[in-house]
């Protein structure tokens, strides 16, 4: 007797599910992660060890709208997911936001004029540039691109319903004293010591570095501005941008991406390396799928 095949649609196997549910039932562990999540166990080489779900390679499916319920989502509410962290989603935003969205005060420095490793679609000129920390420490929590652009402004842009999307999630704002070390040992350091309470964030280097495909993850972060790591790292974008990770031998210096991939440190204030930021943050566990694929022309919806 013949049977008919049944070959479930994204929709199918989300449906009622969080949208940490519906991402982590997508998991592939083989060696060539078919659709570039990973979980990382203490079995996965290389990999954080602290049974996360992370996005790794050149343009994984984990695009997200979020902060809009347009058909055709705005790119200034497209985001995509780093991970899976317990319950939690962690998103950083696809592109980087406009002056409009994180503002002219606090740590703004300027605008971009050009950037020719640029992979984006914003107008650089209204791409905002940002000390990490005018004061001229790198203590995270006094920081007024925490305070102001971060929380304040860019928090203020997304509405009330999405604000209420975004947990107060506890962030390791520690970090290492070289850059010359894997994302396995980065994340080892990064996970212990300093913490902040908040909303807004930016990307740790680990996560970074686990973004690359997995053959990567046995190189230091400082060697990321290879030509084969760089194009199948789907978070590098082509501008320099800060990190939230510090170096912890000194007081006033922290991590940057550098605009051709590699990871390395510089002054929080140093008004040559004012820079851009992508916010990232923690959904709430309640969040849950709605729709989309996860492509960028058809990304993730939550209700």
């Amino acid at each position: 007797m013949n049977q008919l095949s049944y070959n479930p649609t994204l929709a199918d196997l989300c449906e009622e599910l969080t949208l940490s549910e519906c991402i982590t039932t997508q998991v592939y562990t083989g060696v060539d992660g078919d659709n570039g999540l990973y979980y990382h166990d203490a079995d996965l080489a290389n990999g954080a060890g602290d049974n996360s779900y992370r996005y790794a390679g050149a343009n994984p499916n984990n695009y997200v709208c979020f902060g809009s319920d347009a058909a055709t989502c705005p790119s200034d509410n497209l985001y995509r997911v780093i991970g899976v962290f317990g319950d939690q989603v962690k998103l950083i935003m696809a592109d980087y936001p406009t002056t409009s969205q994180t503002g002219t005060g606090g740590a703004y420095y300027g605008t971009y004029g050009s950037g020719s490793s640029y992979q984006g679609s914003q107008d650089l000129s209204t791409v905002g540039r940002y000390y990490w920390n005018p004061s001229g420490t790198n203590t995270w929590s006094s920081s007024t691109l925490t305070t102001t652009n971060l929380n304040s402004t860019f928090l203020n842009s997304l509405g009330a319903t999405y604000r209420n999307q975004i947990s107060d999630a506890t962030w390791y704002v520690n970090g290492y004293s070289t850059s010359s070390v894997t994302a396995a040992t980065w994340h080892d350091n990064e996970s212990t010591g300093t913490t902040w309470t908040g909303k807004i964030g930016l990307m740790y280097v680990s996560d970074y570095g686990f973004a690359a495909s997995n053959s990567a993850w046995t190189t230091d972060v400082s060697s990321y501005n290879s030509t084969s790591i760089r194009n199948n790292n789907w978070m590098y974008m082509g501008l320099t941008e800060w990190t939230i990770s510090r170096e912890s031998s000194y007081t006033n210096y922290v991590y940057l991406v550098n605009s051709t991939g590699y990871v390395t440190d510089t002054s929080v204030n140093n008004s040559l390396n004012a820079t851009a930021v992508r916010p990232c943050f923690y959904l709430t566990p309640d969040v849950t799928y709605a729709g989309g694929t996860g492509t960028e022309s058809d990304p993730l919806r939550v209700n």
